[in-house]
């Protein structure tokens, strides 16, 4: 569990997050999880943040066009429904769902690739 204290301050500060507070934050988050791990559920491991979707989102969301609506709210959506669904699936799914929507019905449909705009009824564009 160690080598996380040193790893993810390091993936989050290439999204632009200090390292030193990533640093605190992360130690502050295992001590923490460890010790409620330990008195409340009497389960004495050792806990830690999880680095899969702290990599994945600091890498990813850097690249989103926060000035336009129909980039940012599936980017909005997944991030919403990932812990409300307890799903990363469905989040992301729900999240690809509404990028196609959003542009059809901004008449963008122009804009996606041949894979991702191959809907039903729809011809993909060249």
């Amino acid at each position: 569990m160690a080598y996380i204290m040193f790893v993810n301050p390091a993936i989050l500060e290439k999204a632009g997050m200090d390292h030193g507070v990533v640093f605190v934050a992360t130690r502050l988050a295992a001590a923490a999880s460890t010790a409620i791990m330990g008195l409340y559920a009497n389960y004495p491991i050792a806990l830690a943040p999880g680095m899969g979707l702290n990599a994945y989102m600091a890498t990813s969301l850097g690249a989103i066009a926060w000035d336009e609506p129909t980039e940012y709210i599936p980017a909005l959506i997944v991030a919403l429904m990932i812990p409300l669904s307890y799903s990363i699936d469905t989040g992301i799914g729900l999240g690809f769902i509404a990028y196609m929507a959003l542009k059809l019905l901004t008449g963008r449909l122009h804009e996606l690739n041949a894979a991702s705009a191959s809907l039903p009824g729809h011809s993909c564009p060249s």
